[in-house]
């Protein structure tokens, strides 16, 4: 009598253990804009003559392309114990298949924060170390041991023109020179991860914050691969405001 009632309960216990994780999910979107204004499907609405935002310097320019990658994505319970998600999500802003991933199964716990990694850190951004990943051809940054640039991938390339139509920008950010210009944002959050409940927030990128504070950057013709100074400002203005957190 006594191993039927302790089997009972087992069962009942482990039933209960399988359902904390039924159903409980989180979808991340990820947005993208100017100000308060969403860019919707990014760069293949923009009609490459038409220049028409305008940053910090004054420049009138528009955005043709955006693509990076986020690495690290990690949420936290009310205990500080992390949760990862996903070590890598590569977005390209023009195709909505990648501008959102959900996370099925989580543990039900309040959770209060969200993690990431900017790009790839110096550790995991490797010369090829990604060739099956659909981005690779993408986002791959030049091994060349003259120019000392060490390989690995992109962070960021953002695209288009600016001041007129005949001069391009590129703001192609990554490991120049084999420095670490990634960067780890921590963001709060807030929910609770009830069964049967299905959540979602907004990570929001502000395209105009990558150009201001604390660092005015200006736009120029001039690529910023070899260009230690420009990955800093922008490392530097990534990191202050331009993500935050819709929910």
């Amino acid at each position: 009598m006594k191993k039927i009632i302790f089997l009972v309960f087992t069962l009942i216990f482990i039933a209960c253990d399988k359902d904390e994780r039924i159903d409980s999910s989180l979808k991340i979107q990820f947005s993208h804009t100017i100000d308060e204004t969403e860019i919707f499907s990014c760069c293949s609405e923009i009609n490459p003559d038409s220049l028409i935002y305008t940053n910090e310097a004054g420049q009138a320019f528009n955005i043709l392309t955006l693509k990076y990658i986020i690495s690290n994505l990690k949420i936290y319970d009310t205990n500080n114990k992390e949760h990862l998600l996903k070590d890598i999500h590569y977005v390209d802003a023009s195709e909505t298949e990648n501008t959102s991933v959900t996370f099925n199964d989580l543990d039900i716990k309040n959770y209060n924060k969200l993690s990431f990694t900017f790009g790839l850190n110096q550790i995991e951004n490797i010369d090829n170390q990604y060739l099956n990943e659909n981005w690779h051809s993408s986002m791959f940054w030049p091994n060349n041991s003259i120019t000392t640039q060490p390989g690995g991938y992109h962070y960021m390339k953002l695209e288009g023109f600016f001041d007129n139509i005949s001069q391009s920008y590129r703001c192609h950010t990554g490991p120049t020179f084999g420095g670490d210009y990634s960067f780890e944002l921590e963001l709060p959050i807030e929910f609770d991860a009830n069964q049967n409940e299905k959540h979602q927030i907004t990570l929001k990128m502000n395209i105009l914050n990558w150009f201001k504070t604390p660092n005015n950057y200006v736009l120029t013709s001039n690529g910023i691969m070899d260009n230690p100074t420009a990955q800093e400002s922008l490392k530097e203005n990534g990191l202050n405001n331009v993500f935050s957190i819709q929910e």
